[in-house]
């Protein structure tokens, strides 16, 4: 009976892996396809939704209520803004309501949403959250109606003149009435007197100088040709000349007569004050032009005679009796009411403050479509991540095939004359010849895979029984000498 040799191999899996890649691949397009349809399914659900409910607020009008929205968030960010001035949360929200009413009450007199909350920041940042900013703000919409002049401008003059001049200032009153009359006697207009004030105030209230004065001296220095800008700067020249005379200066100055120091010119006054200046500087030119070298003041000098600072103290007087009887700036404030135009702005201004208010109804509507929209875009947003992973799937079974097919694009390479079968089966074949008579013989066998196993006939010798080898080592094989 002939030995009959028999041996088990294996040869590598090429196909297994890239097959298992594109199975799973393939489950993953499935997936994102049903993902894909969820979320589509899912954001036509969501539209139709929000399209019914969205029906109601279309009614209202749509031109109509963005214009509402539109000045409800600019009422609402004015006033908000304001309260950033303040200290404390409950101050906060104690003072809410009172400053949404200003603003309100100031554009229903035909002021602007922007003019009125900046007026009012300024206000309440200048004089703090007082009664006495309350009424100066009222009073500033006086002068500022009666003056032909923005309602933000306005505040800042009576706020500057306010500030420098402290607790000595008690009315705001007074303070509106001395704007109006000083651009009625002199040549400017209360916006140039508000906007350009500020910058004298303090050196005039160190001096001793009243704001009624300082107005006044202002007003004349216009009436003599310098502008209004001109007229302060060089008012607060001389009075920055003469308080704190150059070096050298002093000596000329007292030498004429003319008071130096703080402290003499509160006892002079400035209106004396200037005119014993003035006096010097038509007497002695060149040494006035030496003690006050700044060329603005000495224009201003130049520019108040004896006549001119008469002039001062008439439009002084003319300041308290406006004040005392009512007159000049009420009597212009009633007149310019009666204006067309006027009319025509307190009526926008009702209208703005009633849409402000319908606008603060819309505003849940509002935001109910801005969420809306929102959600929208997040769901786009899903469903491009659902695509994205579609893809991503569809890449990759794409190359899970295409790897399948560069591993077995040569099949011979496999099965072929001296492919791998043949190799291994050569190699099993020389083993069991070559250990006819051992009990063991070294392996020659090494796969990494076990899937294919073959068995194999040979004559002469023993039975070899080879034994299965494992994924990872050699193979072992043992030999039997059945018929030896």
């Amino acid at each position: 009976m002939p030995n009959k040799v028999q041996y088990t191999f294996s040869i590598k899996d090429m196909f297994t892996g890239p097959a298992r890649r594109i199975r799973a691949a393939t489950a993953g397009i499935d997936r994102g396809m049903k993902r894909v349809a969820v979320s589509a399914r899912a954001a036509g659900t969501q539209l139709a939704a929000t399209g019914r409910k969205l029906r109601a607020p279309a009614l209202l009008g749509g031109v109509a209520a963005v214009a509402s929205v539109k000045a409800f968030g600019n009422l609402q960010a004015g006033v908000e803004n304001v309260l950033t001035l303040l200290d404390s949360p409950e101050e906060v929200a104690s003072s809410r309501k009172e400053f949404r009413g200003l603003t309100e009450d100031a554009i229903k007199l035909g002021f602007s949403i922007d003019d009125t909350s900046t007026a009012l920041f300024n206000n309440i940042s200048a004089l703090g959250n007082t009664e006495r900013a309350t009424k100066a703000f009222k009073e500033a919409q006086k002068l500022a109606i009666a003056g032909v002049a923005p309602l933000s401008t306005s505040v800042k003059g009576i706020a500057a003149i306010m500030n420098a001049y402290g607790a000595e200032i008690t009315d705001s009153n007074e303070v509106a009435n001395a704007f109006f009359t000083a651009q009625k006697k002199g040549t400017t207009t209360v916006r140039d007197l508000a906007a350009n004030i500020g910058k004298v105030a303090p050196i005039a209230k160190a001096a001793g100088v009243g704001f009624k004065e300082l107005l006044a001296m202002t007003a004349q220095l216009t009436q003599g040709g310098l502008s209004t800008e001109e007229a302060t700067t060089a008012l607060k020249a001389t009075l920055t000349a003469i308080v704190k005379p150059a070096k050298g200066a002093e000596k000329v100055l007292r030498a004429m007569g003319v008071p130096v120091g703080i402290t003499e010119i509160k006892a002079a006054g400035l209106t004396k004050t200037m005119l014993l200046l003035a006096k010097a500087a038509e007497i002695y030119p060149d040494e006035i032009a030496k003690a006050i070298p700044n060329v603005r003041a000495f224009t201003g000098v130049s520019a108040l005679g004896r006549k001119e600072l008469k002039r001062v103290q008439m439009i002084i007087e003319l300041m308290n009796k406006d004040i005392r009887e009512g007159s000049g700036l009420n009597e212009a404030y009633v007149a310019q009411q009666r204006v067309f135009n006027k009319e025509m702005a307190r009526f926008g201004g009702r209208i703005t403050v009633v849409a402000a208010s319908m606008g603060e109804d819309l505003v849940p509507a509002v935001k109910g479509m801005i969420n809306f929209f929102d959600d929208a875009v997040l769901t786009v947003n899903v469903l491009s991540d659902a695509l994205f992973g579609l893809i991503h799937n569809a890449v990759g079974a794409g190359g899970a095939v295409d790897n399948f097919f560069n591993n077995a694009k040569n099949p011979f390479q496999v099965f072929g004359e001296g492919g791998l079968l043949d190799r291994r089966a050569k190699a099993a074949s020389e083993a069991a010849t070559g250990a006819a008579n051992a009990r063991t013989f070294p392996n020659r066998i090494a796969p990494q895979d076990i899937n294919v196993a073959i068995t194999a006939s040979a004559s002469p010798g023993s039975a070899i029984n080879a034994v299965q080898t494992s994924s990872s080592g050699p193979a072992n094989v043992g030999v039997n000498n059945a018929g030896a």
